[in-house]
């Protein structure tokens, strides 16, 4: 999984950040469940979750230009499969605008996202999936980041910022970022 993410969705981002218009949101989640909408039922099946918001005169280029690396991808068998979905429930290729992932304003009490919610809650996603492509990268090719730049140190950040006590919370952190 860890391959993958560098070596091909951090190029796929890579492509989609140079082209105007492309990528105005992304980030991935490790997931270990509801795989095709099979809920939280075992057999419990390792997965990316790959989420990329773009603008409306740009999706159909994105979709188009991500469903031909992925096939390119499973037919090499880097990857087993993927599909498009909304919450890890697959949609049919013909979608409508209300069977698409549409981000989760809503679940943040905004009716349109905003600063205040989603919006922000998206940067904290994207720049979380940036610096564990960042991690990943240096992990493979043995570059050094210095000994601050680390899953553990920015995770004591992070609390630090939230006003949480780093001994109280950081055992859960470090668990949830060293699994997988």
């Amino acid at each position: 999984m860890d391959r993958v993410l560098v070596e091909h969705i951090g190029r796929m981002v890579d492509y989609l950040k140079q082209k105007p218009g492309y990528l105005e949101s992304w980030h991935f989640l490790r997931e270990s469940t509801n795989w095709r909408g099979q809920g939280k039922n075992p057999p419990f099946i390792h997965h990316i979750r790959f989420r990329v918001r773009t603008r409306p005169d740009s999706l159909r280029d994105v979709e188009k230009y991500l469903t031909d690396e992925l096939n390119k991808l499973r037919s090499i068998g880097e990857i087993l499969d993927y599909y498009p979905g909304n919450h890890g429930t697959p949609t049919d290729s013909h979608r409508t605008p209300t069977d698409r992932y549409a981000g989760e304003a809503l679940d943040y009490d905004e009716p349109e996202a905003n600063p205040k919610g989603w919006i922000v809650a998206q940067k904290w996603l994207e720049a979380g999936s940036e610096v564990e492509l960042v991690l990943l990268a240096n992990r493979f090719h043995k570059r050094g980041l210095g000994k601050k730049f680390n899953s553990g140190y920015l995770c004591h950040l992070f609390c630090n910022q939230c006003a949480l006590a780093h001994d109280q919370t950081a055992g859960g952190w470090f668990m949830i970022i060293q699994a997988g």
